[in-house]
């Protein structure tokens, strides 16, 4: 949750296409129109270079190979892609095969479709219309409605839900988070709360003007700090330069890092903690109970 704060995504992760949704989604484009529709409307219209579409089946991406299809790659000790740092995967995977890359013949899970133009990630969102099919976190579902239904009982949240259901969800949120007088009311105390840091950064730093080799943890406590701050209206003291380690906010940023760094491993690799409690599963529902409990 920590990490959203921090940086943007500009690659969207495309989970289930199929070749007849990605050749309509290619012959369209997104153009302002002044003289149909009012000033600030987007229509959608046929784009003139629409005979030069290819098939989804030319989509570039790693090759897979029989029976094992491409989830070898992100096996360990034989894989080709860490899979524990995402951000370098999708790195070499935009740097090897350009603006969008197929991930396919993965086991137990559709395709995945990468995007690294902010143009063409708009239209996907576009043609998404108000109620969105995006399954993602698979283990985090199970979780929720499963593990622990006693405690979330229907509610799956805005990452484990789609369709319908999410837009309920994000109509019923959105009110009061996006209106202009809730930003400028948490303005000031962000702010106290980044200066904290930055003096705290200061002090941090090294002969050589350098900050720590744990320095994102040092992140994470800033954007805990500034979650406390929001969301229970009160300073949880992560800024402490002696902050001990199992003190209650390292806690929670470790058992919150321990959860998102190992998602991709229980998804991308041979699912087989949706049979039976694998040793990754187990510490997985053991982050995310500490939680709720």
């Amino acid at each position: 949750m920590f990490s959203k704060l921090l940086y943007r995504k500009r690659t969207l992760i495309a989970r289930k296409c199929t070749q007849a949704k990605c050749h309509a989604l290619s012959k369209q484009t997104l153009r302002l129109s002044s003289s149909s529709a009012p000033p600030g409307n987007i229509l959608i219209q046929e784009d003139e270079t629409v005979q030069h579409v290819k098939p989804y089946s030319e989509i570039p991406g790693p090759r897979a190979i029989p029976i094992l299809g491409n989830t070898w790659r992100v096996m360990p000790i034989i894989g080709q892609y860490d899979i524990s740092d995402t951000a370098k995967v999708s790195f070499e995977l935009h740097r090897e095969y350009g603006k969008i890359v197929k991930l396919s013949n993965l086991v137990g899970r559709p395709d995945l479709l990468f995007l690294y133009d902010a143009d063409e990630i708009e239209k996907v969102y576009r043609q998404e219309s108000v109620t969105p099919f995006r399954p993602s976190m698979p283990c985090l579902v199970k979780y929720k409605g499963d593990v622990r239904k006693d405690f979330f009982g229907t509610l799956g949240g805005v990452v484990g839900v789609h369709g319908e259901p999410w837009k309920k969800f994000r109509t019923t949120v959105q009110k009061p988070i996006l209106q202009v007088q809730t930003v400028k009311k948490y303005i000031e105390p962000i702010e106290d709360v980044t200066k904290d840091f930055i003096s705290k950064m200061l002090a941090m730093k090294d002969e050589n003007g350098e900050m720590p080799s744990d320095f994102d943890n040092e992140i994470h406590k800033w954007a805990l700090e500034c979650i406390g701050r929001v969301a229970l209206d009160t300073r949880l003291g992560c800024m402490d330069p002696h902050l001990p380690p199992d003190s209650e906010p390292q806690k929670i940023i470790d058992a919150a890092k321990y959860a998102l760094r190992n998602i991709a491993i229980m998804e991308l690799r041979f699912p087989f903690w949706r049979y039976f409690p694998t040793t990754l599963w187990t510490r997985y529902v053991a982050n995310m109970d500490y939680f709720v409990e």
